[in-house]
């Protein structure tokens, strides 16, 4: 008895105040676990990842605060899975190296690359306030000549910088260039992971793979990615200036199998036809960058940039000619400038506009066409000299043959 009370007791101590239901289950709830790359993870120890940007040629792309600098970056990761591929492996390496060897302002900023425990690849670069190139022309269309001239002209001088060092970028695009909020730099260039150098015997992409996006590259690197040259990045560069220009692509297609028969048969829009007050210079030059031969092509950045100068110059030149002049600059004849033109009152009212307006007299009307007429003969006076000598001498026989 007192035993059965003693275990009431403790029954009534140890147990809760209200039921519990599948207390066998309790314990057993999965517990879900945050992967190195999820929102909110810890990656490499060092970054907490803030958010996604999408999946990249070479991988996975994040927003992530760097707790060593104390700032914002983009992360681009290359998974422990994709590293076993020895291409993509030596690929996001060759970015990162060469990544670190620029120092431009209008080439996105490197900050670091490593590897973590687990085996993924990271590079990190700087992140920047503002919106792509494809999406600024979503979002608004077309640019006008004084508006592009900024992004244009930054991006050939990136894309020069690159070229002097013996690197080519294969994949300039609109989703490749970001416009910075404030507009310093007007633009930079980012993702050089399909980037090569031009003087190292490297081959990291099979013969016949398709590098970049279709509509962007020079026909001769579509399927073989060893003819990439300098001229290619020219043709990127002049594809996504008529696209800014116009808003339209270079190529008049609306599928893939249309699109291919334009780049095999060279076949592109002209400039003018979508942007009437171009200058012929400008159209000149895109078309010479646009060539589907690389040899007849514009070979450099360079010469694109100073063939895109002179087009400018053409601009501002056509902008002022066509600019109506302001009353301040319109000249005033001395007919104008007379006070007796310029003023009126009760002794000299203006003249009404029915005087202003009546017909001629018939004295008037002869008198007008006659000295018309003798004024648009005058431009014909030594023919009729030539007429009337012949006449004026015959007349002159006659004259002294009766008297």
């Amino acid at each position: 008895m007192i035993l059965k009370k003693g275990a009431e007791n403790q029954k009534s101590e140890g147990s809760p105040p209200y039921p519990l239901e599948n207390e066998d289950n309790l314990f057993c709830e999965s517990t879900q676990v945050l992967s190195e790359t999820d929102i909110g993870a810890f990656f490499s120890n060092r970054f907490r990842v803030d958010g996604s940007l999408g999946q990249g040629f070479s991988g996975k792309l994040l927003t992530a605060f760097d707790t060593c600098s104390e700032k914002v970056v983009v992360l681009k990761i290359l998974s422990a899975e994709q590293a076993k591929d020895q291409a993509l492996l030596s690929r996001f390496v060759q970015e990162a190296e060469i990544l670190r060897s620029f120092e431009h302002p209008a080439i996105v900023r490197f900050i670091d690359y490593g590897r973590t425990p687990q085996g993924s690849y990271w590079i990190a670069t700087e992140h920047v306030e503002g919106e792509t190139l494809k999406e600024r022309l979503e979002r608004k269309g077309t640019f006008g000549f004084e508006e592009a001239w900024p992004i244009v002209r930054t991006l050939c001088e990136a894309v020069d910088y690159a070229h002097a060092r013996g690197i080519i970028h294969r994949d300039i695009k609109p989703e490749n260039l970001i416009l910075p909020r404030g507009g310093v730099p007007p633009c930079q260039l980012l993702d050089f992971g399909l980037s090569r150098y031009l003087y190292r015997p490297t081959r990291l992409t099979q013969k016949g793979m398709v590098v970049g996006t279709p509509r962007y590259i020079a026909p001769e690197a579509l399927f073989d990615s060893t003819q990439a040259s300098q001229a290619s990045d020219v043709f990127s560069i002049a594809a996504i200036v008529f696209e800014m220009l116009s808003g339209r692509s270079i190529y008049p297609a609306e599928d893939v199998k249309q699109l291919l028969g334009c780049i095999l048969s060279g076949r592109i829009l002209s400039l003018r036809s979508l942007r009437p007050d171009a200058p012929p210079s400008l159209e000149a030059a895109l078309t010479r960058a646009l060539a589907r031969d690389p040899k007849e092509r514009t070979p450099t950045v360079r010469q694109f940039l100073s063939e895109l100068e002179i087009a400018m110059r053409d601009v501002k030149t056509h902008q002022s000619q066509s600019t109506p002049k302001s009353p301040a600059e319109t000249p005033i004849t001395k007919k104008a400038e007379t006070s007796e033109n310029l003023t009126t009152s009760k002794d000299h009212p203006s003249p009404s506009p029915q005087l202003l307006f009546t017909r001629p007299s018939p004295l008037q009307y002869l008198r007008s066409h006659w000295s018309f007429w003798i004024a648009k003969q005058q431009g014909l006076g030594w023919l009729w000299l030539l007429l009337l000598l012949p006449i004026l001498a015959l007349l002159f026989l006659v004259i002294q043959h009766f008297f």
